[in-house]
């Protein structure tokens, strides 16, 4: 059997923060008038939920995202440009993201959604 799985459909509260999340912390590519992220094999289509009586729906909460790295280089990378995006973010959107960092060698970022995005460094001995 072969086949094509994509694009994933994420919903979100925000459209532009979460591509910009998506684009600038983990370097996905972006197609505006498609509203798709593309990192990889990965595809994305991002849909935006409209909120009706500040009734937040939380349809993401179940879904994670696990990624491996080469190294803790890359990880603190990764940490670096979350960092630089919530700096350049902070006053425009009251909605913050959330970085946890599990161990060393493994960190969670939690979208404006609720969504984890869980990195883990391979470890070199």
């Amino acid at each position: 059997m072969d086949y094509f799985c994509g694009p994933l459909t994420l919903y979100t509260s925000d459209k532009i923060r979460l591509i910009d999340f998506l684009s600038n912390v983990l370097e996905f590519e972006v197609n505006t008038e498609e509203d798709l992220v593309i990192g990889g094999s990965l595809s994305i289509k991002i849909h935006e939920l409209k909120i009706e009586n500040g009734k937040k729906t939380d349809l993401n909460s179940a879904v994670a995202f696990n990624f491996e790295l080469k190294n803790e280089d890359e990880l603190s990378e990764i940490v670096n440009k979350y960092n630089f995006f919530q700096y350049r973010n902070h006053q425009k959107n009251s909605q913050t993201e959330k970085l946890t960092v599990i161990e060393s060698s493994e960190l969670s970022i939690f979208d404006l959604d609720g969504r984890e995005w869980r990195f883990k460094a391979r470890l070199t001995h």
